[in-house]
């Protein structure tokens, strides 16, 4: 495992954040690919941080800004 800085900018909000995981260097490399799924690759993290893996969208900021968070 290695600890890795993610930065990524909200589609929600347009927000750049930094968050830190701990993930499979293997598995990043395949999902940087295209050849592995986010959920296969990190089934330790949560949807939540999957979801900002993804879309650079926090759970707080979801909540907030959809009709039925």
């Amino acid at each position: 495992m290695i600890e890795v800085d993610f930065v990524r900018v909200s589609t929600m909000t347009g927000v750049q954040r930094t968050k830190t995981f701990m993930v499979d260097a293997d598995k990043l490399r395949a999902y940087g690919r295209g050849d592995i799924y986010i959920q296969d690759a990190f089934p330790h993290l949560s949807a939540d941080d999957r979801e900002y893996i993804i879309s650079g969208c926090t759970a707080e900021e979801f909540e907030r800004l959809t009709p039925n968070g």
